[in-house]
């Protein structure tokens, strides 16, 4: 079995860093996938999250231009599959820092958004052990 819990800090401005702890079962060759789904006034800067492939490696389809005020995004949420990184496991935490895009004209004084919390999943050998 596995165990999964996310946060985000700090809770107001545009870069929070979303942090999530896992541990899993020793005896397990899995390897631990997250997926993040991030809404259009969040994203995730590709060349900044390069500086942590020691954590894990990543995939990103979405929006992607780091520049664009929420209004010319669209609608769509944009999306991050992680393989935390073998080294880290059995247990640790992976570190991923957002960036909030500028919101739109006339809006309230202060926007809240929700960040869902990433899925996780495990990919393990059919010779691992875990549950098939």
């Amino acid at each position: 079995m596995a165990f999964l819990s996310s946060s985000i800090n700090p809770t107001y401005g545009f870069h929070p860093t979303l942090t999530v702890a896992f541990r899993l079962e020793d005896d397990l060759d899995c390897s631990l996938h997250l997926i993040l789904t991030l809404p259009p006034l969040v994203f995730v800067d590709p060349y900044e999250l390069g500086n942590y492939k020691t954590q894990y490696t990543f995939q990103h389809t979405g929006p992607s231009n780091l520049e664009l005020p929420v209004i010319a995004v669209g609608d769509e949420p944009s999306y991050v599959l992680f393989n935390v990184s073998r080294s880290a496991t059995t247990s640790g935490f992976a570190q991923i820092p957002l960036h909030l895009r500028y919101g739109e004209v006339g809006v309230e004084e202060f926007q809240s958004v929700n960040i869902p919390s990433p899925e996780a999943f495990l990919s393990c050998s059919a010779s691992s052990g875990a549950p098939q």
